[in-house]
């Protein structure tokens, strides 16, 4: 009977020590826990925007981590995501660890409900009609009635989770000159409007819109 109690007490203790440095070899990989709470705070500035759904909050929190450490998203957000997706390092992956690691930190974007209500009626629209792209920009973004010195918008096919989509805007697949990254760290944008809505072909699109105010 004790012989078959400090055999299972050493297995607990193995399994333990197991963990312990499991978890010191994921720190030690993606390094999360250097994330300062005041970053996360100020990546989370959709938190009180109750016009906005979960996931599109999330959209906006993980746009905002990499434009305000983009070295730290890099090792950590992008990292992880690249390993678990089993993504190959294709030129663009390689570009955006090379743009986050030498970005210089940006201000988080602001969520806008007039912005939102932009991007989520094209959202809609797209939805329902099942097309792609950006139809009619300048005449949707006139009826903003605060001005603004420019304007740039993002649309994601096909995910509904809110990493993947910030993440393939990000990598930018095949995309030439990166117009869907360039948008989320560009430095003149401040706000942001966002809707994750139903699509008629690709299940779920996502409508990401950002002006200079």
């Amino acid at each position: 009977m004790k012989l078959q109690f400090f055999k299972i007490l050493f297995l607990l203790l193995l399994s333990s020590f197991s963990a312990v440095v499991y978890s010191q070899e994921i720190k030690q990989k993606y390094p999360f826990d250097k994330w300062k709470q005041s970053e996360i705070d100020a990546a989370n500035s959709a938190k009180t925007s109750d016009y906005l759904s979960k996931d599109e909050k999330s959209v906006i929190f993980y746009s905002n981590l990499a434009r305000i450490n983009g070295k730290l998203f890099a090792q950590t957000y992008l990292q992880k995501f690249i390993d678990s997706t089993k993504q190959k390092k294709t030129i663009y992956v390689n570009s955006l660890f090379s743009t986050l690691k030498n970005q210089s930190a940006l201000k988080p974007l602001v969520p806008s409900k007039e912005v939102s209500l932009i991007a989520k009626q094209y959202a809609i629209k797209m939805g329902k009609e099942g097309f792609t792209g950006h139809k009619d920009v300048t005449k949707r973004f006139a009826v903003l009635k605060t001005s603004f010195s420019s304007r740039g918008e993002n649309c994601d096919y096909g995910y509904s989770d809110p990493l993947t989509i910030v993440m393939d805007l990000l990598i930018d697949d095949g995309v030439s000159g990166y117009g869907h990254r360039n948008n989320i760290l560009d430095k003149e944008y401040n706000f942001i409007g966002v809707s994750i809505q139903p699509h008629k072909k690709y299940a779920t699109c996502c409508v990401m819109d950002f002006v200079c105010q």
